[in-house]
Parts: C-alpha cells; sequence; structure tokens
C-alpha cells in the first residue's frame, strides 16, 4: 500500500489556486491562511503556498512536506469533497512537531473541516469546550 501523497489529491496549476482563493472561504492564524472551497463530488485536494521570503527552499520544502503529512495522515477525519489552499504566513520549519501539529489542527478545527476529531486534538478540545 502506498503511503504518499498522490499528485492527483494536489492543486497544482495557478488557475486553480485562484480558484480557491477568490471563491472559498478563509481562516486565518497568525502562522497559516486556510482557503476552503467546497465542490461537487468526492475527495479532497490540497494546495500549499510557501513565499520564498520565509527561508531557503530547504526550510520551505520542510514545511510543506510537513504539512502535507498532516494532511495525509488526518484524510479520514477530513471533511470530503473540499479544495484547500494552505498559505504559510511564518517559518514553521523548525517547529517542534507537537506545536507543528498543534498550529495546523487548532486551524482546521477551526474551519470546521473535521468530520470527526483526530485523536489527539479531542483531548486538548474536551479542555477548551467546557
Amino acid at each position: 500500500m502506498r503511503q504518499r501523497f498522490p499528485k492527483a489529491d494536489r492543486i497544482r496549476t495557478s488557475r486553480e489556486f485562484r480558484a480557491v482563493i477568490r471563491g472559498g472561504e478563509k481562516v486565518s492564524s497568525r502562522d497559516l491562511s486556510l482557503f476552503i472551497r467546497r465542490r461537487p463530488g468526492a475527495g479532497s485536494r490540497l494546495g500549499l503556498a510557501v513565499a520564498g521570503r520565509l527561508g531557503d527552499a530547504v526550510a520551505r520544502n520542510r514545511t510543506k512536506r510537513r504539512l502535507r503529512e498532516y494532511v495525509r495522515l488526518h484524510r479520514g477525519e477530513i471533511a470530503r469533497a473540499v479544495d484547500l489552499v494552505v498559505v504559510v504566513n511564518r517559518d514553521l520549519s523548525r517547529v517542534d512537531p507537537d506545536t507543528f501539529r498543534k498550529i495546523v489542527g487548532d486551524l482546521f478545527r477551526r474551519a470546521e473541516l473535521f468530520q470527526r476529531l483526530p485523536p489527539e486534538h479531542a483531548e486538548e478540545f474536551a479542555h477548551t469546550a467546557s
């Protein structure tokens, strides 16, 4: 079984990025901006935008790799039939893994993307909901 994030599940062209950014809703934090566009059909797609000012190519690629991995691991919890564009506002390449998961998970939870809450966020959410 392949564990990769397939290219068919990525937003790759500037036309597709523009469509999501212009026609979608936006949820932001200090670190990330998330554009969401619901669409007919099945399957979600992901697009990543990391500006050159946020570090060298190694740092930008590390951040994109971590974001793709987060989405890949949580595909079962993420709502179906959405296009997501994540714009990185701050260098997250050196952030420890737990903090990175919290940053991304909080943003996805605020955007109401989870059909069911991933286990690592369920405990945090239980504390903030009470």
